[in-house]
């Protein structure tokens, strides 16, 4: 039989009476039963604690915020998306006012949402504000799942403000990992206007495909050669069917370091072999992290271990422009030698000093100096961010 622990109250009205639990307790909903009262039941009362993940994560420049479609307010120069968030003096107003609007937060990497938060319009003394919303998250921007309490079909519809300065938080029974969050107004006061929040934290576990963690306990970024164009100055790569080493393996998301499921840099062809991957466009790059081969006893002739050896460093450069054979512009992002055997570890973290911006990053090999032999460089995975 369970032994129930009875609390002791209050003595007056106005003073405070502290309990303390034995155990700290996790738990969403808390039961208070009242057991002897003074003339009538009534209490208030302040629990003590900390909820886990309720911090706001949507604020810019780490956040992005974009809209269906907003009306700028030529006398203040706001209403625009990037003045929709929870912390602005003003707030986004729709171009029409209807329930095809929307208003769209970019967090980045996937992160754990637990909760939003909605202002009203606070630059105007008009009453602007929306009253009701729907809201709906992706990964992609190609589906979207709107969110539904508990077993309902149909989209969850949550209350808005009643006034465009008090804060309306609403936390989700259902908490959800996402990139991109909507909110979609459903009904409004005078326009369709309003500022927002999301509530929520780093996600813990693994990543989801496109991101990753440059170190074990950062947060989760996104990998900007995710499944990109690649290239390397070796004809091989040319031929119709080669398969082995391709240069597209190290780009691909496959966790599998394998010697068949990474790309393979030599000079048998070349003096100086050299990887690329094009970003599609141009993007700020701040360093790329690379998982090597690390010779499982797979090559039987054990030629590619022999050859990584006679490796003398690999470097790292951000161009503007593609397939170049050598890099002179001084775009240099970093090198990683074999002092200490640094250039022979798992996992190679390249630093850019600076961010660096460019749409083609390029890994150059460089064999030891007055080795007159063949070496290689096996790159599993890489990774820019």
């Amino acid at each position: 039989m369970d032994i129930k622990k009875i609390f002791k109250g209050n003595i007056d009205s106005h003073s405070t009476q502290t309990g303390y639990l034995d155990q700290n307790v996790t738990a969403r909903f808390l039961r208070l039963h009242i057991l002897q009262w003074h003339q009538h039941p009534s209490m208030r009362i302040e629990v003590l604690g900390c909820q886990d993940c309720n911090s706001i994560i949507s604020v810019p420049p780490q956040a992005q915020l974009t809209a269906s479609s907003s009306r700028p307010w030529s006398k203040q120069g706001t209403c625009t998306p990037e003045d929709a968030h929870i912390y602005s003096f003003g707030g986004w107003c729709a171009k029409t006012n209807d329930m095809r609007q929307w208003l769209q937060i970019d967090l980045g990497p996937p992160t754990r949402v637990t909760g939003v938060v909605t202002k009203g319009r606070g630059d105007s003394r008009r009453k602007q504000w929306v009253t009701s919303f729907a809201l709906s998250y992706s990964n992609n921007t190609n589906h979207w799942h709107y969110y539904k309490d508990d077993n309902l079909v149909s989209p969850k519809e949550f209350g808005g403000n009643m006034d465009k300065n008090t804060e309306r938080r609403h936390y989700f029974n259902q908490p959800f990992t996402a990139r991109y969050v909507r909110v979609h107004p459903m009904t409004w006061r005078g326009r369709v206007s309003m500022r927002l929040g999301l509530i929520g934290c780093q996600l813990k576990g693994e990543c989801g495909q496109g991101f990753f963690r440059v170190h074990t306990d950062s947060e989760c970024v996104e990998n900007l050669a995710y499944k990109k164009d690649t290239w390397v100055n070796d004809k091989r790569h040319s031929w119709v069917g080669w398969k082995d080493g391709h240069s597209s393996y190290a780009v691909d998301g496959d966790e599998d370091t394998h010697l068949r499921r990474c790309a393979i840099l030599d000079n048998y062809y070349v003096d100086f072999p050299v990887w690329m991957v094009d970003l599609g466009q141009r993007k700020t790059v701040r360093g790329v992290v690379i998982t090597t081969w690390q010779g499982r006893g797979e090559d039987r002739t054990n030629v590619y271990k022999e050859y990584i050896y006679n490796l003398e460093k690999l470097t790292v450069f951000i161009e503007n422009k593609a397939r170049l054979e050598t890099s002179t512009s001084g775009s240099k992002c970093a090198s990683i030698s074999r002092l200490n055997n640094a250039l022979f570890r798992k996992t190679l973290h390249f630093e850019c000093p600076d961010h660096l911006i460019g749409r083609y990053v390029y890994v150059k090999a460089y064999g030891v100096p007055r080795w007159n032999r063949l070496y290689s460089a096996i790159l599993c995975e890489v990774r820019v961010y």
